[in-house]
């Protein structure tokens, strides 16, 4: 192919004259070019929701792609062309090459850089065929170059650096001014909040299931931090999630809404706009709301969370996070980086990071009263934190072993005892690094003298097997260590202290809890019920013992066979004494939690225990029956 298109350049064409000047030139052009292209191709990927791949929802971008891929590939591709400039002369005496000239060949090496994730970006073709089609692309760009004449051909390359380069550090100057000049205004006409109205600080810790606290009673010291702000409000014993992974957790979190009425699960990920959110309320209450996101997966503008917020960071916070976020930045995180030793999610935000962005918006902005959501996931896997937290709970012989050993739990139900004992000890390392940098920002927060004022819910989305019933992660089952989650409200004012509630609750009724103690003698737009009944009067909420709280996980399809939701949908009630589970197939699971919490002993199939599914089941089908159920007991 090269000796061919080689053949028809002439003695004063372009193969002639080309020289390493415009090998730079080419390269810069072919990374501002080509980002740009990768960039227009995913955002018009995302107006096509049937194209979105589950592995590309997770791949969030938003027009800031437009300059962040140009900007982010002229450094590499920069670097390729002065390697292959100071080379050229030795790889042109190649039997290869040899008939071919430098042009010919920087044509086609930087036209099949800058075609390839322009085509690898659908996620829908063979990286194999990929790499082929590509290098097709970049040999008729070399053919069509290679009949202009050689001073044309460098106004052309120049014009192209030029003009990308403006185009692009025009889009990312316009997208920022108008991202502060939109939120400065939205916080100028806020209404005018209530006298003394305290902040409100909503804090969720991703995948952290309940029984790994130490304040919950778990045998390590791994929330010491924790511990003490429990001591200082309401602890609920026994928080379940709306389900089990982050979109339909989370929206049911901040709607109040049951998983089935607003719908975002596998099969529609997004938040739809059918439902007020907390932070829609908040804000018209004369709240400024904020929001930092470290689940750059799916707590995202993407997924519609976004709503409400005058501020919302997610993704493209970081230079790791932007260069995750292309084409090539992706493929070396998850190809050449686990190979170097790098075990850790490539731009994973970290919790310090969470803490800095807060504070920094909150001293810029001075807003007051602040509505703001922090989410943290650093018990998500892998579960590696810095070293001292990180092999804390690690015995000698897991220390011995934690260098080869990857902490990302396997998707299938095959696990050691070895294996699942070094990754709760990193999961714990985790949480306890996270539960330190918690009191950093509460310390932060003290020190402005805002922590007193500040109403803190802390709780987390949902939980995560570590081997139990055979499985790992989450977003796989409605078993209780991936729905039992914590939850501490806290609040001198307003929550008594030290308080500790048994009775089961969920999560849904955290919006109404909220606009209940703030707004007092308003008429909420969440259902459910205020949690501050179980703690207001003795007898204020001793109907809720007995009150179902329901959970739910959608199918999905192409997940291992083992997963209870592999290709249908699980749906549990929980009271204080049993846990219903319902699968789609029909199988049904009871389990008596006053005496089986490790949900080890299914009583489905006993006497006593088909009646007591039946009388369970139908509470359940009722609730799922209203599609906006005030959840009726």
């Amino acid at each position: 192919m090269l000796k061919s298109m080689a053949a028809t350049g002439s003695d004063t064409a372009v193969g002639a004259v080309f020289r390493r000047g415009d090998v730079l030139r080419l390269a810069a052009c072919g990374a501002l070019a080509g980002g740009f292209v990768e960039g227009l191709v995913f955002c018009g990927i995302r107006l096509v929701p049937d194209w979105l791949t589950w592995e590309m929802r997770q791949f969030n971008v938003s027009a800031d792609i437009l300059w962040v891929a140009p900007w982010i590939y002229l450094i590499p591709f920069l670097l390729v062309g002065v390697l292959w400039a100071g080379t050229a002369s030795w790889w042109m005496r190649l039997p290869l090459l040899r008939r071919t000239d430098l042009a010919t060949v920087s044509l086609v090496l930087f036209g099949w850089l800058a075609f390839l994730p322009v085509i690898h970006v659908t996620g829908r073709i063979r990286p194999y065929a990929s790499c082929l089609l590509a290098l097709g692309l970049a040999a008729q760009l070399a053919r069509w170059c290679r009949r202009a004449e050689p001073a044309r051909l460098r106004r052309l390359l120049g014009a192209g650096c030029y003009g990308f380069g403006l185009i692009t550090a025009g889009i990312a100057a316009t997208t920022a001014v108008w991202s502060g000049v939109r939120e400065a205004s939205q916080l100028r006409h806020l209404a005018r909040p209530g006298r003394n109205s305290p902040n409100v600080l909503l804090i969720v810790l991703d995948t952290l299931r309940a029984d790994h606290l130490s304040g919950y009673g778990y045998r390590r010291q791994t929330t010491r931090n924790l511990d003490a702000l429990a001591q200082k409000g309401v602890v609920f014993e026994n928080a379940f999630a709306p389900s089990s992974w982050t979109v339909p957790s989370h929206a049911s979190l901040v709607t109040g809404r049951l998983v089935h009425e607003h719908g975002a699960d596998a099969q529609r990920p997004v938040l739809s706009k059918r439902y007020p959110t907390l932070a829609e309320v908040m804000a018209a209450h004369g709240y400024g709301t904020a929001a930092f996101s470290a689940n750059t997966w799916w707590l995202t503008r993407n997924s519609g969370f976004d709503r409400g917020f005058h501020h919302f960071e997610d993704y493209f916070c970081s230079v790791t996070d932007m260069i995750a976020r292309t084409v090539y930045g992706k493929l070396a995180a998850g190809k050449l980086l686990p190979r170097l030793g790098y075990r850790d999610r490539f731009g994973r935000k970290r919790a310090g990071d969470i803490n800095r962005a807060f504070l920094r918006w909150l001293d810029a902005r001075q807003v007051k009263p602040f509505f703001v959501l922090l989410n943290y996931v650093e018990t998500h896997a892998p579960y590696v934190s810095p070293s001292a937290f990180h092999t804390r709970f690690m015995d000698p012989q897991q220390r011995a072993r934690e260098p080869s050993f990857t902490f990302v739990p396997p998707n299938s139900p095959d696990g050691s005892a070895d294996t699942v004992s070094l990754l709760a000890a990193g999961y714990d390392g985790s949480l306890a690094f996270l539960d330190a940098e918690l009191q950093h920002l509460f310390d932060q927060l003290r020190l402005r003298g805002l922590l007193d004022d500040t109403l803190v819910v802390l709780t987390s989305d949902h939980g995560e097997s570590l081997g139990d019933h055979g499985l790992f992660q989450h977003g796989n089952s409605l078993y209780r260590e991936q729905i039992r989650v914590p939850l501490i409200v806290s609040f001198p004012q307003l929550v008594p202290a030290p308080v500790r509630i048994a009775a089961p609750v969920s999560l849904r009724d955290i919006p109404v809890t909220v606009t209940s103690l703030l707004f007092p003698g308003e008429p909420s737009v969440f259902p459910g019920r205020s949690l501050a009944e179980l703690w207001s009067s003795p007898t204020g909420g001793a109907d809720r013992e007995h009150e179902p709280i329901v959970s739910e996980i959608a199918a999905r399809d192409g997940v291992p066979r083992a997963w209870p939701n592999s290709r249908r949908w699980v749906r549990s009630l929980v009271t204080a004494e049993w846990h219903l589970i319902r699968r789609q197939d029909g199988k049904t699971e009871l389990y008596r939690l006053t005496a089986d919490p490790a949900e080890t002993h299914n009583l489905a199939d006993t006497p006593s225990g088909r009646v007591t599914s039946a009388q369970l089941g139908a509470r359940l089908e009722a609730i799922l029956s209203v599609p906006d159920s005030d959840h009726p007991a």
